[in-house]
């Protein structure tokens, strides 16, 4: 009961840490954490960067995924089920992704983004949809 408790407490964007990608992130990682930001054109990078530099996930960094995020959602949709198929392999990189839809994202992308989720989600991808909308909703607020 408490561990629940506990996991309610926590903020959304840090469930997705394995124990190993919670450790620091040098500045070398850092580094090259911030030169794959411009490259996020498919799930495939998106994957790769939580995997590879999970530890560097805040500041400017977290800024710049929530950024690469939002435009693989909002000019990108037609990957959607690339994210779904991923995400069924490896269901941390679904709550990454629900976790960059977030605040520092443009208004009008989350606006974007709800829409999208909600009237043009492939059949197959609808309770990532679901749960898109939600996380879009609730960044706008």
């Amino acid at each position: 009961m408490k561990i629940g408790l506990l996991m309610a407490a926590l903020p959304l964007g840090l469930l997705w840490l394995a124990p190993a990608e919670a450790a620091r992130c040098s500045p070398e990682q850092a580094e090259a954490a911030d030169g794959l930001i411009d490259q996020l054109d498919n799930w495939a990078k998106v994957q790769a960067i939580y995997q590879q530099y999970g530890g560097c996930d805040e500041g400017d960094i977290a800024e710049g995924i929530s950024a690469g995020v939002a435009r693989l959602l909002v000019d990108q949709w037609g990957l959607l089920p690339q994210l779904a198929k991923l995400s069924k392999g490896d269901p941390a990189l679904e709550r990454f992704v629900l976790a960059h839809v977030d605040a520092t994202v443009d208004a009008k992308d989350l606006q974007q983004i709800a829409l999208l989720a909600g009237e043009a989600c492939p059949p197959e991808s609808a309770a990532l949809c679901a749960k898109l909308v939600v996380a879009a909703r609730h960044a706008a607020k």
